[in-house]
This record gives structure tokens, C-alpha cells and sequence, in this order.
């Protein structure tokens, strides 16, 4: 008994699961050149990663604890699909060195798919990085639904600073969107910029991210000029349980 004791304590413990809870928000503005006021839709929501480790990398499971959406003066004609609640939706992927590879709902749910970049950026912190290292990332989501399918390729250029109590990861972003709804196309690049603040501890404390487009939306034989921009940003809050999140 005593040999088998000693031999279990040589064998080496999986780590546990890491679990980290974000507020995250998100704000997109909408000009579609009219002369008319911007449109905007604003969401928010309370969310846990769970990170597990496996061979290669970790798996990532994401929970929507809560969630709010405002559609603000376009609510009334959005599509339902939109507005659809996506409290207690899981999303699944699998985490490299910091790279999402997918991430895949437990049901379908728009307002979930919107989550997945806010998700991506702040799993790049949990990348081995020192001050003074750089790399590019790339990026596709894919969204589909009844009314509207979305197609996005973005690649993210990283660079690595030193700051008081920690590191930055600093990011700038080029890349296109095509969005389809019926007989509307949008084609839009895209450029911004992201920022992640860690303690060395591979977690993002806080995080933010900023893009921005014009492209031509096509309806039928007309169009228009469209304007975009969104900005998504996380704070991580260091507690096990959703009870001590406000």
C-alpha cells in the first residue's frame, strides 16, 4: 500500500480547470449616409470561460450568464433572430498558445455569435508572451441565419509591452466583412485597433477593441455609402461565483 502511495504522489496532477468571469459590452453605429441620425445597438452581458487543459492546448467552454440588448430607435424592425435571448447558450472551443480555433454554440443564437471576438481577444493574453515579442493572428467568423449570413477575415498584427505591474498586449487589426440579407450586400474593410492589460498571470484584467469601415451597401440597383464602427471591451472580475458579480 505504502509503494502505491508513493507512486501516485510521482504521477503528475492535471491542472484544474481555469475559470474566468467577464463583463463584456459592445456598441455598433450605423450611418447609413442619409442624412438621418446614426443607428445604434448596444449589448452587455455577464459571461464564464472555463479553460481545461488537454495535450495540445485547452479546451474553452463559454457560458452566457446574462445578457442585455438595446436596439435602440431600430428596435421595432429588427428580426427576431436578433433579439433573441442567449442566456445560458454554451459556446465550445479549443485554445492554442492563446489562438481560438473555434467556437461553436450550444444552440443558435445571433446575440451569441456576437460575443465570439470579444471571447477571442481576451484569450490571446493567456498566450506564453514577454515584452518585446510580435506576431500576426488571423481571424474568420462565420454567421448565419433565416434573414442574414455575415462572412469576417481580419488579421490582427501583436506587439508585447512592458508596463508598470505588468504587460500589454497591443493589437492593430485590417481585414473585410460581407454581410447578405436578401437582395442587400455590404462589403466593408475594416481597421482598429486592440489592447489587452495583464499582471502576469496570463489573464486579461481589462481589455478593448476598436474597428471601423465605409463600404457601398447594395440594394437591388441602388446603394449607398455605409459607415461602421464598433467597440467591444471586458473586465474580468476575480471571484468564483457569479453571487459576488454585480
Amino acid at each position: 500500500m505504502l509503494a502505491l502511495l508513493l507512486a501516485i504522489q510521482g504521477v503528475p496532477q492535471a491542472a484544474p480547470p481555469l475559470r474566468l468571469h467577464y463583463r463584456v459590452a459592445s456598441t455598433s453605429t450605423v450611418d447609413l449616409g442619409t442624412g438621418a441620425a446614426p443607428l445604434v445597438l448596444k449589448m452587455s452581458a455577464f459571461i464564464a470561460i472555463t479553460l481545461s487543459d488537454s495535450a495540445a492546448g485547452r479546451f474553452a467552454e463559454v457560458r452566457i450568464y446574462s445578457s442585455t440588448f438595446d436596439g435602440g430607435a431600430m428596435a421595432a424592425s429588427l428580426p427576431p433572430q436578433l433579439l433573441a435571448d442567449p442566456k445560458d447558450v454554451t459556446l465550445h472551443g479549443y485554445v492554442t498558445n492563446g489562438r481560438l480555433t473555434s467556437l461553436i454554440p450550444s444552440t443558435p443564437n445571433l446575440q451569441a455569435m456576437q460575443l465570439i471576438p470579444v471571447v477571442q481577444l481576451v484569450l490571446t493574453a493567456t498566450k506564453s508572451a514577454t515584452p518585446g515579442d510580435h506576431w500576426t493572428d488571423s481571424s474568420s467568423i462565420d454567421s448565419t441565419s433565416a434573414a442574414a449570413s455575415s462572412r469576417t477575415r481580419s488579421t490582427t498584427a501583436w506587439v508585447v509591452k512592458q508596463v508598470a505591474g505588468g504587460t500589454d498586449f497591443e493589437g492593430a487589426i485590417s481585414g473585410t466583412m460581407i454581410l447578405e440579407a436578401g437582395s442587400q450586400r455590404l462589403d466593408l474593410p475594416i481597421s482598429g485597433s486592440s489592447r489587452l492589460a495583464t499582471r502576469g498571470d496570463h489573464q486579461a484584467s481589462a481589455a478593448s477593441q476598436a474597428t471601423a469601415g465605409q463600404g457601398e451597401l447594395k440594394i437591388g440597383a441602388g446603394s449607398l455609402v455605409m459607415k461602421v464602427r464598433n467597440e467591444v471591451t471586458a473586465t474580468l472580475f476575480r471571484t468564483a461565483a457569479w453571487a459576488a458579480i454585480p
